[in-house]
């Protein structure tokens, strides 16, 4: 009878384990769990698949054990993981792809928040599918301890302990025997030691602020940590009753606001504050992957030596221009009124001049209705520019198309099938949409490309996203808009991705 529950290969996990029998190992380094949208399916229907159908959440392998023509690969749902049905669960190796698909039994996870929950662990067990054994080992950087584990290696501990009380008093043989036992605890103590330097998260800095003090936590002196890099979580507990706080980042400090009453009347807190500074994941591969928009703020995060990434980075597009009316007779040549230019999208290297930008498409300028027909139509605002300093693997790259600017057509550049940095859309003339119109934004350039860390140590990218140019609005009071004025329309932001090369 055939498994009701059970995993399978996928079309792409079958090609990895062909290529990896006698030759290299297939490193399973993630489970992924899904709840298939509450429909559940037959795994092998869906062998083709890349991703789950509906991915909740993932945890790291725990270990892989291979027995004969059984590996077995467990993991651990922690308590605060759940609110879902599983159906489906996959396996992805150290590369992020979908090597093992399966179903699941639908049971309910919950967490502890809803008055249930606590640590799952799913052991899968995977028969070879060929006359050879396949070679699968888990990833060393992603290894996470549940509590047998820790029960079993605290043991340990105890037991070397006691080992070293009896060999004070023991014989010359005796002590002989029980050295080479104490031996044996030690290597097994340096490898929880190993276990323990890759389980996450971790706390790596925390503390209190004072009544009174700044309220800043600086780097300390002699670390590389960077606070932009998302890998590190900040945590912060004001001790006193209050509304509302921000945090705001840099690379060696976070400046914390914590208001007694929030709002528009703002009255600060001065209590103390506990903080901790929690580093959610190791360095992997797959840090830093995934999509950017914009934030204000910089982001760090690392890429290692020899590893290569895939960057696709569009800056953001200009304002668009307005329309205003103006007596051209005692004003022929009245003041430009522009749409602000896109800001830059860019990845950088720290420590090293290499740069790559798509440049923010330009503002559209804004008409003029005059009087008896006459007008000043609206200018379109040019595309973004790119630049690309330093070396590189391989780039394909456009500048950004430049607005419209007729009559029948003042709308913002827009290239891009999901907009990103488009630019805004000039104003319809303020009496008629064909007079006096503004002029449509420039979008931001676009740059796919791949980069290489071909240096020995690991480095540091820092990516910004551009926000997109305001459309132009400079006549518009907080209370008052003056008659016959319509603004341009915002530039939309930048976007920045960035995914493991291939």
């Amino acid at each position: 009878m055939a498994a009701k529950y059970y995993v399978t290969l996928t079309d792409f996990g079958a090609t990895q384990i062909a290529q990896a029998h006698d030759v290299a190992s297939i490193t399973l380094s993630e489970l992924v769990l899904g709840d298939a949208n509450g429909i559940p399916y037959d795994p092998i229907t869906q062998k083709s698949r890349t991703a789950l159908i509906n991915q909740r959440a993932s945890v790291p392998v725990q270990s892989v054990q291979i027995n004969g023509a059984v590996t077995t690969v467990t993991a651990t749902i922690e308590a605060n993981i759940g609110g879902f049905n599983l159906h489906e669960i996959g396996l992805k190796d150290n590369a992020g792809k979908l090597i093992y698909i399966g179903n699941y039994h639908g049971a309910y996870k919950p967490v502890i928040a809803e008055g249930a929950g606590g640590e799952l662990t799913i052991s899968i067990d995977i028969t070879t599918e060929s006359g050879r054994d396949a070679l699968i080992s888990i990833d060393p950087n992603m290894v996470t301890a549940n509590k047998d584990w820790v029960i079993k290696n605290f043991a340990t501990i105890l037991a070397l302990k006691q080992l070293k009380e009896l060999m004070e008093n023991a014989d010359t043989d005796t002590r002989q025997q029980l050295s080479e036992a104490v031996e044996a605890l030690q290597l097994q103590l340096s490898n929880l030691a190993n276990g323990l330097e890759s389980l996450y998260p971790k706390v790596i800095l925390s503390g209190v602020i004072k009544q009174g003090d700044a309220r800043v936590i600086n780097r300390p002196a002699n670390s590389n940590i960077n606070f932009l890099d998302p890998r590190y979580a900040i945590h912060i507990t004001p001790e006193g009753g209050h509304e509302a706080w921000t945090i705001t980042r840099q690379d060696a400090r976070i400046d914390l606001y914590v208001f007694d009453r929030s709002g528009s009347a703002r009255i600060g807190y001065n209590g103390n504050v506990s903080w901790s500074i929690v580093q959610v994941e190791g360095l992997t591969s797959t840090t830093g992957n995934g999509t950017y928009v914009y934030t204000g703020t910089p982001v760090v995060f690392p890429i290692l030596s020899g590893e290569s990434k895939a960057f696709t980075i569009i800056g953001a597009g200009g304002g668009g221009g307005s329309s205003r009316y103006v007596d051209l007779n005692e004003t022929p040549t009245p003041p430009e009124l522009k749409g602000q230019n896109g800001q830059d999208s860019y990845i950088s290297i720290d420590g090293t001049t290499i740069k790559f930008i798509a440049g923010g498409g330009k503002g559209g300028v804004g008409g003029v209705v005059g009087d008896g027909g006459q007008k000043i139509d609206g200018l379109a605002g040019e595309g973004g520019k790119y630049l690309l300093e330093g070396e590189f693997t391989s780039a394909n790259r456009h500048e950004g198309e430049t607005g419209s600017a007729t009559a029948e057509d003042h709308t913002g550049a827009s290239s891009d099938m999901e907009s990103r940095g488009a630019g805004g859309d000039g104003a319809d003339g303020s009496l008629d949409r064909a007079i006096g119109f503004g002029g449509g934004a420039g979008e931001g350039a676009k740059i796919t490309m791949v980069y290489t860390n071909n240096t020995t140590e690991t480095q540091y990218i820092r990516l910004y996203v551009g926000k997109g140019g305001t459309g132009e609005r400079s006549l518009i009071a907080a209370d008052s808009t003056p008659d016959q004025y319509v603004a341009g329309e915002d530039g939309s932001h930048g976007f920045i991705r960035v995914a493991s090369a291939i």
